[in-house]
């Protein structure tokens, strides 16, 4: 048996048979997550399909991953992030060209308030306090399981849980009271559901 390393250092070398052993380890896990989030068969398998896809194109980088697992959710997390924005800007559009009968739509508007959001949660979360911040960085930025948090902070799983639902609920509540944009919260959604417990 191989280790997961091993596998990828043959995909990153174009080995077909190590990449399908890789999709077939990841694919439900992906597919699960992309059904959860847009309640649609189609778009899961859509999904899926273009993750590993883009696993595959750019397959020489996955030598260098030590934690797979983190590395997959990053992608997966952006992956379903721009194509629940596409959709929202389609809806956007279409409603608006309904009503007034504009043929384009700037999107600049989303930007910014993305781009609000982003340096929202960044200042939010350097005011967390020093426990809470870092146990909050290695499990929803940096995607760590508990276990391992807990190892590298040398305290036990339960404080580590405890010490990322109290900066959820935090973070959370800065953003109820200044941001409630559709995108926005969606951003901010991602972020909490997407990390190993």
């Amino acid at each position: 048996m191989m280790t997961e390393k091993q596998i990828l250092c043959q995909v990153s070398e174009g080995n077909e048979i190590a990449f399908a052993q890789l999709y077939e380890k990841y694919k439900d896990h992906v597919y699960y997550i992309s059904f959860k989030f847009f309640k649609s068969q189609s778009i899961a398998e859509d999904v899926l399909q273009e993750v590993f896809l883009k696993l595959w194109m750019h397959k020489e980088k996955l030598s260098g991953i030590d934690n797979f697992s983190a590395y997959l959710t990053v992608i997966l997390r952006n992956h379903i992030y721009n194509r629940f924005r596409k959709l929202a800007n389609e809806e956007v559009f279409i409603r608006k060209a309904a009503a007034t009968r504009v043929e384009h739509h700037n999107y600049t508007l989303d930007n910014v308030l993305l781009n609000e959001s982003r340096n929202l949660l960044t200042k939010a979360i350097e005011k967390l306090p020093p426990q809470q911040k870092k146990a909050f960085e290695l499990s929803r930025i940096e995607g760590k399981k508990h276990e391992e948090i807990a190892r590298l902070m040398n305290i036990s799983k339960e404080t580590v849980k405890k010490h990322v639902m109290e900066a959820s609920r935090t973070l959370k509540r800065i953003f109820y009271f200044r941001n409630t944009t559709l995108l926005s919260w969606f951003f901010l959604l991602l972020l909490f559901l997407f990390s190993e417990k």
